[in-house]
């Protein structure tokens, strides 16, 4: 059994190879005793997971995870992340958010031509339509994106609903039929 320990070399955090690593029961730990860097940051984490179970869940990057999930068209893992959201706007704000250039998981998906990843994403928004609209710092939509890369099917199945029929649905906007026109009253 080998050891780490972020002050003096002694036994504190016991190593075995069919164990997880945790600090052992008598250790006291502050920040202070390895002033702030990897060591102390790994023995407090470690100390948070033996209080809560779920702790190691929880330091995921939801945020970062759906963009890296949208850019490789992962539909699982978008599905995953939504539905582990608490409620509808939970979910609606994980969708809307942005990155440092203000793109969203679903300008990642149009900009790479994933129309699975972006109906996916349509379909599990409380506001699609708000999806549709969201701007990056160069003033490009999702279906702007899609367009400039020459994804052109998915440019159309994102553009501006035509005809009442909204388009995440997965008919083009170029295949769509107009609806009958009402009966003028006689």
């Amino acid at each position: 059994m080998g050891a780490i320990c972020p002050k003096g070399d002694v036994g504190v955090l016991p190593v075995s190879l069919d164990k997880t690593l945790v600090p052992s029961k008598d250790f006291v730990y502050s920040p202070a005793d390895a002033k702030g860097g990897f060591k102390a940051r790994l023995v407090l984490s470690l100390q948070k997971a033996q209080e809560d179970e779920r702790y190691w869940e929880r330091q995921s990057n939801e945020k970062a995870d759906l963009f890296k999930a949208a850019e490789r068209n992962d539909v699982k893992k978008i599905k995953e992340l939504l539905e582990k959201q608490a409620d509808a706007e939970t979910a609606q704000r994980l969708l809307e958010s942005q990155d440092e250039e203000s793109w969203t998981p679903l300008h990642r998906a149009a900009s790479k031509g994933h129309t699975e990843a972006s109906v996916v994403m349509l379909r599990a928004a409380l506001d699609p339509e708000a999806l549709l609209t969201i701007k990056n710092t160069t003033g490009s939509s999702p279906a702007h994106l899609a367009d400039f890369f020459r994804h052109l099917e998915l440019a159309l199945l994102l553009e501006p609903a035509v005809v009442g029929k909204p388009p995440w649905d997965g008919v083009p906007a170029s295949k769509r039929q107009a609806p009958p026109s009402p009966k003028p009253p006689t």
